[in-house]
C-alpha cells in the first residue's frame, strides 16, 4: 500500500489500527446513510432488530460480548447527531422526491 499512498501525495507513516474507532465511524456512517435514504427511526429499529439468528448474529453476538445490542444503540444515538448535524429532514425530503420522480418515470426496455 506505501507506493499508492506515495502517488496519491500521502507521505505520513501508516495509520494504527484501531477496533474501537473503526467502530464508531461505521456507526456514524451506517447513521448518515439511514438518513440519507429516509429511513425513518421505527425503520431503522426494525432493521436493526433482523440482524440476528439463532446461532448468533450481529445482535445475539453483541449482547453476549457487551451485555447490550451496542452496535444498534451507537447508531440509534448517531442518527439524532446525525440529524442535528447534517438536517436530515431536508435530506430525508430529498430523497422522497427523489424516489416519486424515480417511480413515475418512464422505463427502459433493454430487451
Amino acid at each position: 500500500m506505501t507506493p499508492l499512498a506515495r502517488d496519491l501525495g500521502d507521505d505520513g507513516g501508516p495509520f494504527r489500527w484501531d477496533k474501537e474507532r473503526r467502530f464508531l465511524i461505521r456507526a456514524e456512517l451506517d447513521a448518515f446513510f439511514f438518513r440519507l435514504y429516509g429511513i425513518e427511526r421505527g425503520d431503522v429499529d426494525y432493521i436493526m432488530e433482523t440482524f440476528q439468528t439463532e446461532s448468533g448474529g450481529l445482535k445475539n453476538n453483541d449482547i453476549a460480548k457487551y451485555g447490550t445490542y451496542r452496535t444498534k444503540d451507537l447508531i440509534w444515538t448517531s442518527t439524532i447527531v446525525c440529524d442535528r448535524r447534517c438536517c436530515g429532514c431536508v435530506l430525508r425530503d430529498n430523497n422522497r422526491a427523489a424516489a416519486r420522480s424515480r417511480s413515475t418515470a418512464p422505463r427502459r426496455n433493454d430487451t
